[in-house]
């Protein structure tokens, strides 16, 4: 048993040894343009987004707590507008089409307490790199592997086939 156990550690090794190989040799050729955060966005404002949000109504009231008090004016201030806060999120929308004749008239939907909007449609870090590592692989065995390569442009016309 002991055996077996040392042939399938090797075995194993032999299988990381080989992944280590093919992630040192692909390394950095192919990459997408990544924005800070290290995502892949494919398109800017084309993915909607519903947020739940209180337009920092509690953080205008944190400033009771936080030592931001020195008057009763201060009070009064931070009510006032932790207030205004509140009546901002109360009257969210979103505008949903403009009828322009005779009189401009825009059409809302209202959506209080939600911020609501189209943002970028990025894929997040991980799944860039994973991605990433796919195409360089699929690239690494073009260039090395003519048989692997083969084998692959056979699964990708079968299924090809098999979908269209």
């Amino acid at each position: 048993a002991l055996a077996t156990v040392n042939e399938v550690v090797n075995f194993v090794g032999k299988i990381d040894d080989f992944m280590a190989g093919i992630v040192e040799a692909v390394g950095d050729e192919f990459q997408l343009p990544k924005n800070s955060k290290g995502e892949f966005c494919a398109l800017a404002k084309a993915a909607p987004y519903w947020e739940p949000t209180d337009c920092g109504f509690f953080n205008d009231l944190s400033g009771l707590l936080t030592g931001k008090v020195s008057s009763w004016d201060d009070v009064g201030k931070l009510f006032t507008k932790a207030l205004n806060s509140l009546k901002q999120c109360a009257t969210l929308h979103v505008q949903l089409f403009t009828i322009p004749q005779p009189k401009e008239i825009k059409v809302a939907y209202p959506t209080p307490f939600y911020d609501v909007g189209l943002g970028d449609l990025c894929l997040d870090k991980a799944t860039t790199s994973a991605f990433e590592f796919a195409v360089n692989s699929v690239l690494y065995a073009k260039d090395k592997l003519p048989w692997m390569w083969d084998q692959f442009k056979a699964v990708v016309d079968w299924l090809s086939d098999f979908v269209l």
